[in-house]
């Protein structure tokens, strides 16, 4: 059994209607499965959702709550994470894995391993970094393609991150493998929701799936998924000025900024809640949820007083300026789990009638391929069926 996962941030459902017209990708879909609608984890971030992905576990056991600690630094290595990736057993029974630049899976236990991860500025060389935090065997792709990086930004992370590993499944008998293509979301925050305003990034995540599925055998089982939705905004909206403006910015501090924020607060959680009810009358909060309420209703429990996400229409952003109109972005996600639009589930050579599941879904899905089946895991095995067409 051989089986890759890919992963397209921010892919959604509407985007197949375009993807289907394209070589690689429509090509891919006329033997696969698909399953219309992923139920994200909450907050619908790309490193929150990526570890329940991989982990078949909800952010209240991963201990991944946000993309960023509260110091601002990137959520980038696997020691945060409370639970063992699906890699994990998998190289357990035996088997060879391989990943790159898939989020949280810095210094984790993958045989082939180039993460996601950058230099604090594109004129720092990364070697230093990507050495201390890959493989040795992923490192030496990292050294035969890091030309291709632009720092963090896409397309040239994208470019890199196909190149190394379609070359990784090429030259080595990989068992598993994942890859991060983040460009279509880097798009979509840029020019809107749409998949009309981001075909051009669909036309080059389809010429980048073409290079992957080059590299494979014919009877690799290739998996294909999104991590969030995106929603559309026209205006910021400063929390922490509101704060200040109502004399509380003393007894509240705001982190993570997006749809949602985390609120951490001394003061009893109920009466910081009615606090926020009221203030939510004049200003765009769309819902106000303590820890355990967080926990009871999303499965979502860490360091945090409460959980805020803002109206539709808005994000939160700091600063002193209430309200500011949005102009460098118009999309963005971290919204509601049951918010649309979703993400697809597609698995080739694989036929199947459900319409919907859960992210913590894919892991033990992907597992029980490899007769694999553990049992401290949230999520559920998909059924799924071997298809005829080959």
């Amino acid at each position: 059994m051989k089986v890759v996962l890919i992963s397209i941030d921010a892919l959604i459902y509407d985007d197949l209607k375009y993807f289907s017209k394209l070589k690689n990708f429509g090509s891919l879909l006329s033997h696969s499965a698909v399953i219309n609608k992923i139920c994200p984890v909450f907050p619908t971030h790309t490193y929150v959702c990526h570890t329940s992905i991989m982990t078949g576990c909800y952010p209240n056991k991963t201990g991944i709550i946000s993309n960023t600690k509260e110091n601002g630094d990137w959520n980038w290595y696997k020691r945060a994470v409370k639970v063992p990736f699906l890699t994990d057993y998998l190289k357990k029974s035996g088997f060879k894995t391989a990943s790159v630049c898939f989020p949280v899976t810095g210094n984790a236990d993958i045989d082939y391993l180039v993460p996601e991860i950058w230099e604090k500025a594109p004129n720092i060389d990364p070697s230093n970094l990507f050495k201390s935090s890959s493989s040795k065997l992923g490192y030496s792709y990292f050294e035969r393609f890091k030309e291709l990086l632009d720092w963090m930004r896409t397309p040239g992370m994208d470019n890199f991150a196909s190149k190394c590993f379609s070359s990784i499944m090429k030259e080595n008998d990989i068992d598993f493998g994942m890859v991060h293509l983040s460009y279509l979301d880097h798009q979509r925050h840029k020019n809107g929701a749409e998949s009309e305003k981001n075909l051009h990034a669909i036309n080059f995540i389809d010429e980048k799936l073409g290079e992957i599925l080059s590299s494979l055998s014919k009877d690799t089982t290739v998996i294909i998924l999104g991590d969030h939705g995106h929603r559309n905004f026209n205006y910021y909206f400063s929390l922490e000025k509101a704060l200040k403006d109502e004399k509380l910015d003393s007894q509240f501090k705001v982190y993570d900024y997006s749809y949602m924020a985390f609120i951490k607060t001394d003061i009893n959680a109920n009466k910081a809640k009615d606090i926020f009810l009221k203030l939510k009358e004049k200003y765009p909060i769309e819902s106000v949820l303590t820890e355990a309420e967080a926990n009871e209703k999303y499965n979502l429990a860490g360091d945090f007083s409460l959980a805020l996400t803002s109206s539709d229409n808005y994000t939160f952003t700091h600063g002193d300026i209430l309200y500011k109109e949005a102009i460098d972005n118009h999309s963005s996600h971290g919204f509601l789990p049951e918010k649309a639009p979703f993400s697809p589930l597609i698995i080739s050579n694989y036929e199947t009638e459900l319409k919907e599941c859960n992210s913590v879904d894919i892991a033990p899905t992907i597992l029980s391929l490899f007769n694999i089946f553990p049992t401290n895991m949230d999520g559920s095995v998909l059924s799924i069926t071997p298809s005829h067409i080959r």
